[in-house]
């Protein structure tokens, strides 16, 4: 797994992370403005119940690895959501960490620098498929060799190219690129 000086550098990440919805909590209620404060703690409660959907998907190192992932400063800030039924993917749990550690790495290499970029991973359960969209929004920095280098990334026969398309907006220099993969 992790050695003992790794674990404590992820709790001190996590305790970083929670401190500071805290303190915006707690600003937002001294400022007496409770409904701010209302939705950083519906947005504290959302990401731990997708946390919680996500490890009920039995895929430990996928879990671990999205988890852990935006305890530390990217280009791009990172959420997930799991919709529908659990279902067991663990036999998929290696290539879809493969997967993710290869597409998080070429988002935060063309993810601009120079506005906000999110990325969005939609985990969608349905009894006969699992889908898993990504969506990252922002600006990308090189968009034809950000979809170059993700046809690059070799799948595992388990995965499949649903969709990925790239829109932009000519006023602002935003993109927003979707990507769809199915699981066998």
């Amino acid at each position: 797994m992790f050695d003992e000086k790794t674990g404590v550098k992820l709790i001190s990440s996590a305790r970083h992370a929670l401190l500071n919805d805290l303190q915006l909590i707690k600003g937002y209620l001294y400022m007496q403005q409770p409904e701010k404060a209302n939705l950083v703690m519906d947005r504290m409660t959302d990401n731990l119940r997708n946390q919680a959907r996500l490890s009920h998907l039995q895929i430990p190192k996928c879990t671990f690895f999205l988890v852990t992932y935006s305890w530390a400063p990217h280009s791009f800030q990172l959420s997930f959501e799991v919709s529908g039924p659990e279902k067991n993917l663990a036999w998929h749990d290696q290539e879809l960490t493969e997967f993710f550690q290869k597409l998080l790495l070429l988002l935060e290499e063309q993810a601009s620098e120079m506005t906000d970029n999110f990325v969005r991973i939609l985990f969608e359960i349905e009894e006969s498929a699992v889908n898993v969209h990504v969506i990252h929004t922002g600006k990308l920095i090189r968009i034809k060799e950000a979809q170059e280098k993700l046809m690059a990334i070799k799948l595992h026969q388990s995965l499949k190219w649903v969709k990925h398309y790239i829109t932009n907006d000519s006023v602002n220099g935003r993109t927003r690129w979707v990507m769809c993969l199915s699981i066998k």
